[in-house]
């Protein structure tokens, strides 16, 4: 993509961008399987084929959003596309790959195919009409997710291992009185448990250290816009420690927002997307920021779909965004 202007300058193509974040996953999908199936089989607690089960979301997932992308560029553009060369290059498999490693395990496949049909085909739509990509597919698959599990009184994120250590996932529960060691760490093991993602939540979104993996490649790669995350995480440290010195929380108020939950992977994977994201630097900067003040507000009153709200909304800033930043990058 190379333009004039104060944008980013980058040799990569749509295809090298897709394939390296495709690269990038990989760590986290074995780790995805591993957690939620082969730790089962090891324990005893599961045969080997429903060990598999984190490994069959995640299949579905990728090709609901292949097969509904693939189709509707079938039935409406036909005639302009060389599906062969649209299938080989499109990656439309990916945003459902993404999306399968945050939602909770418990997912009925159901209403996993429906969110996936419904985001794919109405941006598809608005697309047509905008001849620009007005939100994240996999953020509004996942809102979708949460209204059907808000309906049917919550999808459970544990494994069949956790279910008989924990009653919810960290942000599944109400919103935490007290945040010190014995309450927000202690019941879930110890810091470093935190770090690796030996803890409760979506399938795969848990490793912290996977994702920081994940970041530096797509980082050396110029396959992500990082400014993006790292604007994000600063202003959600400023803004959880204010919150947490008001209300005299412990540090650890901080550590449990940050660390629990899909927002290290989302900044990644989902926030930080190519296409719905500002395209000068100081766009993004301001993307990040605003995307943080969201998730600050949501975290308290959606927990568990804060950024994703969050996401979505400043997906709808991006054209005032980039027209103010524009000028002052000029």
């Amino acid at each position: 993509m190379n333009t004039n202007g104060p944008f980013i300058h980058t040799e990569n193509t749509s295809f090298k961008i897709m394939k390296n974040i495709s690269i990038a996953l990989i760590p986290i999908i074995i780790f995805a399987i591993y957690k939620n199936g082969l730790v089962l089989l090891f324990k005893g607690q599961t045969d080997f084929l429903n060990s598999l089960y984190p490994l069959f979301i995640i299949i579905i997932c990728g090709l609901s959003t292949f097969v509904f992308d693939t189709l509707y560029t079938i039935v409406f553009h036909k005639e302009n596309v060389d599906i062969k060369e649209y299938i080989k290059n499109s990656f439309s498999f990916l945003p459902g790959i993404i999306l399968s490693l945050v939602i909770p395990m418990n997912t009925p496949i159901l209403v996993i195919v429906l969110s996936c049909f419904i985001s794919t085909i109405l941006e598809k739509i608005l697309f047509g009409i905008s001849n620009k990509h007005i939100f994240n597919t996999v953020a509004l698959s996942f809102i979708i997710i949460s209204i059907f599990s808000l309906i049917n009184g919550g999808y459970s994120y544990l494994n069949k291992f956790e279910s008989t250590k924990y009653n919810n996932a960290p942000l599944q529960s109400e919103i935490q009185s007290n945040y010190d060691y014995e309450t927000v760490v202690k019941p879930y093991g110890d810091l470093k448990q935190y770090f690796v993602g030996n803890v409760p939540g979506g399938i795969g979104e848990v490793s912290i250290l996977f994702c920081i993996i994940s970041f530096i490649y797509l980082a050396i790669k110029k396959a992500i816009k990082y400014l993006i995350p790292i604007s994000t995480l600063i202003t959600l440290l400023i803004g959880f420690s204010i919150i947490g010195i008001l209300n005299n929380f412990d540090i650890y108020f901080v550590i449990f927002n940050l660390f629990i939950g899909s927002i290290i992977f989302s900044l990644i994977f989902i926030s930080s997307s190519t296409y719905t994201s500002p395209v000068t630097n100081l766009g993004q900067v301001v993307y990040g920021i605003l995307i943080a003040l969201f998730t600050l507000i949501f975290r308290f009153i959606l927990p568990f779909a804060d950024i994703f709200l969050s996401t979505i909304i400043a997906n709808l800033l991006v054209p005032i965004i980039d027209n103010i930043c524009v000028k002052f990058e000029k």
